[in-house]
């Protein structure tokens, strides 16, 4: 069995992000309880991604198992 790739610390804003994608709201929701712009939004969700090594065709599923 190998070891998951390490992750790189989230930033502030990811971790505000983190709680609304464990709980399932599209961007433009996140963007609204954050009141930011949902491009704001879908570029801290890339940003995530990629930080938890999950691809952009990776389902929310995956991403909130990797986050929790």
């Amino acid at each position: 069995m190998t070891a998951p790739a390490p992750t790189t610390p989230l930033t502030p804003a990811e971790r505000r992000i983190a709680p609304h994608v464990v709980n399932g709201l599209p961007a433009r929701q996140i963007a609204d309880a954050e009141t930011l712009s949902h491009h704001t939004v879908r570029a801290h969700l890339l940003s995530l991604r990629k930080k938890l090594h999950c691809p952009e065709r990776c389902s929310p599923a995956v991403v909130t198992h990797r986050l929790l």
